[in-house]
């Protein structure tokens, strides 16, 4: 039976679980305790998306295509396994999506394909402690002209546009690939890219793509370490502390209009 790749988190080491101690402590507490609130229409989109991708290139591995399903039963099995209130909204976009990314990319035979939905890891030195960092990555391929090792990032965007580019230079999640690369593979490393899909809702319009590389800030690489012993200092600031009594950041953004805080209920009217 062919498999469905169902992604992962980069678990409790991974930037998404520490940084969110950064923001606000007890979001980070909320987030390790895996309390949830309502899914946005956005992720559930970008997880459709992901895993049409990562089929697609899983396939082209090594008996990939007698290991994994095809893109386009992957999105529907992995729709059917994860009930979701966006399925209508956003399922047959993608669904229509893919067959036109294939086709605007080709099969891109000048990269050979590394890794699907992978994990990769570092320590970070703090005094005699060794932290650890865990990254997932979406793609990791190796340029057969360059033989250069990119990890290639899928983003599901409203517009491909260099300001949206810009807008990933301090994302900590991919400066965390890009240290972890530079420090894997030394020469060999060719970068982080921004694999953009633009994934209009109406059948009419066609979708965009795009895969410019990441303008990583370089102040940002360098000081990545120093961030993360930060979360970590917060993290066993408060582990002691009942999740209710972990400080929260209460500021607009919990209700804002750019994104509502997937806890704020809780922090709202309290408990579970």
């Amino acid at each position: 039976m062919k498999k469905l790749i169902d992604r992962g988190s980069s678990g409790s080491e991974g930037w998404h679980s520490i940084v969110d101690y950064i923001d606000c402590p007890r979001k980070g507490r909320f987030s390790e305790d895996h309390v949830r609130e309502e899914e946005e229409h956005y992720h559930y989109r970008g997880h459709l998306l992901h895993v049409g991708l990562a089929h697609l290139y899983a396939r082209r591995m090594k008996d990939g295509r007698s290991k994994y399903l095809e893109p386009l039963d992957a999105v529907q099995a992995y729709a059917e396994k994860h009930p979701s209130p966006h399925r209508d909204r956003w399922l047959e976009p993608v669904l229509r999506c893919l067959p036109h990314y294939e086709a605007y990319w080709g099969d891109e035979r000048k990269y050979e394909v590394l890794g699907v939905e992978k994990v990769l890891r570092m320590f970070v030195k703090d005094g005699m402690r060794r932290l650890p960092f865990t990254a997932r990555y979406d793609l990791m391929v190796k340029n057969r002209r360059t033989h250069r090792v990119e990890i290639w990032d899928h983003k599901g965007t409203y517009a491909v546009l260099p300001k949206v580019v810009e807008s990933y230079a301090l994302s900590g999640q991919l400066l965390g690939l890009e240290r972890i690369g530079r420090a894997k593979y030394g020469k060999r490393w060719g970068g982080v890219k921004l694999n953009f899909v633009r994934l209009p809702e109406d059948p009419n319009k066609e979708p965009e793509f795009g895969r410019p590389p990441l303008k990583v800030s370089p102040l940002a690489v360098r000081n990545f370490t120093t961030t993360v012993k930060y979360a970590h200092s917060l993290r066993d600031r408060f582990h002691d502390l009942p999740t209710e009594e972990v400080p929260g950041s209460y500021n607009d953004m919990c209700w804002g209009k750019y994104g509502k805080c997937i806890f704020r209920w809780h922090c709202h009217r309290g408990g579970d």
